[in-house]
């Protein structure tokens, strides 16, 4: 639950910073899912070279440090991102129109 304390704030919260955080959320949801994509097909593809014996391509060790060290990046997009600034926002409304349209999903 959250207290808004003057009604003045809520434009700036709403379309200002829900804007930024869904374009964030998407992005991270986007290069996250591609992350995994990535090491799904090549687990598929040796498979396919393996005869689908079940032998790994990986180790685990090695699996764990690449989902460790490519967090980093997606968190720090989902933490820093902004698209466009603030007052470029507010002054264009049509900026909004992909964000109706599902265009960043």
């Amino acid at each position: 639950d959250f207290a808004i304390a003057q009604f003045r704030y809520l434009e700036e919260l709403l379309l200002i910073h829900g804007r930024w955080a869904f374009i964030r959320m998407s992005k991270v949801v986007l290069f996250s899912f591609y992350k995994n994509a990535v090491i799904g097909g090549l687990l598929i593809i040796f498979q396919g070279f393996a005869l689908f014996s079940g032998t790994t391509l990986f180790d685990q060790w090695v699996l764990s440090g690449f989902n460790f060290i490519v967090f980093w990046p997606i968190l720090m997009l989902g933490i820093f991102d902004r698209d466009l600034e603030k007052e470029y926002v507010r002054s264009n409304p049509v900026v909004f129109y992909s964000s109706r349209r599902n265009e960043h999903l």
